[in-house]
């Protein structure tokens, strides 16, 4: 049974030796992850390409044994968005992905922080689905922290979407409504940031201590949609370590695990142990009935300050 954890790469992942990248894909291989989320612009676009050197002789040994998603339309400059989704770049954004990962095609691919009338822009659907009936992408997918076009994709609207990439976790449940359509609508849904940026885990100093990255530092302090999560996270880490502390670092994940909505969650993992870890709580999560505790909780007392 293939596990419900994705090999994520990130800004840092990109920032590797290909020496110490080769050896995390690799171990992750063998410990049973098939699955593997980039994006283009990844680790100032490093990341994907780093990516494909290191799955190449997976994929050309046995490519559908592997998951393998990418991202493009969004990319970050000096803390600003800057987006393209007219349907050709897309399209060659798309080439450029499956050349870099050296996989053949797209399991999924997400169209990266769009809004409505971004996705609804003359002819990129249409492109999108001509470069799936040439088989260069399996499912079309939004990756998106929008709740108002979470809603609308959940409802079945755009009947194109295959999948919906979100973020949900212990303090950002405002989302459960909108999976629940999207399970009904047969929307497959990816939870991204179940850890929020790792903050249910660790606080934002000693994250900052750990990465010493430009790109994550001015994330968390910078950057709106991280930075308003900071005191609810806080929140949940302390009721945790006081009344969970022999759970307090699996519970986060396992809340997430524990849906039976949930299709998959992307995971960075930058070293061997945080690969181990990982595998050890999907493969043995908290007990439901203690996260549905946790989750009660936390709806009860952290304040909605969602998107």
């Amino acid at each position: 049974m293939a596990l419900k954890i994705e090999f994520g790469t990130g800004s840092r992942f990109g920032r590797l030796s290909y020496f110490k990248a080769s050896s995390l894909v690799s171990y992750a291989i063998n410990k049973g992850i098939r699955k593997f989320d980039t994006g283009s612009n990844y680790g100032n676009w490093l990341s994907e390409p780093l990516l494909g050197e290191c799955l190449k002789t997976f994929l050309k040994k046995n490519r559908e044994d592997y998951i393998i998603t990418s991202k493009a339309g969004t990319l970050s400059k000096n803390y600003q968005n800057i987006k393209n989704f007219n349907p050709e770049y897309i399209e060659d954004s798309i080439i450029n992905s499956i050349n870099n990962l050296k996989s053949g095609y797209l399991d999924n691919f997400y169209l990266h922080g769009p809004n409505l009338s971004e996705i609804k822009s003359k002819g990129l659907i249409k492109k999108l689905i001509h470069l799936k009936k040439r088989r260069l992408v399996k499912n079309i997918g939004v990756n998106t922290h929008d709740i108002s076009l979470i809603e609308k994709i959940s409802s079945g609207e755009i009947e194109e979407i295959d999948n919906i990439l979100l973020d949900f976790n212990l303090v950002q449940q405002d989302r459960e409504n909108a999976i629940k359509n999207c399970f009904k609508n047969n929307i497959k849904v990816v939870a991204g940031t179940a850890l929020c940026q790792g903050l249910l885990i660790q606080s934002r100093l000693g994250i900052t201590m750990r990465t010493l990255s430009p790109f994550y530092i001015g994330r968390m302090y910078f950057k709106k949609a991280t930075y308003k999560h900071v005191n609810n996270a806080n929140k949940v880490r302390k009721y945790l370590k006081k009344n969970y502390p022999l759970l307090r670092k699996e519970a986060p994940l396992s809340f997430v695990l524990n849906s039976k909505l949930i299709s998959s969650i992307p995971i960075g993992m930058l070293s061997k142990k945080s690969i181990d870890n990982n595998i050890a709580i999907v493969k043995n999560p908290v007990n439901k009935k203690i996260t549905d505790e946790i989750s009660k909780w936390c709806k009860k007392n952290i304040k909605n300050e969602y998107e």
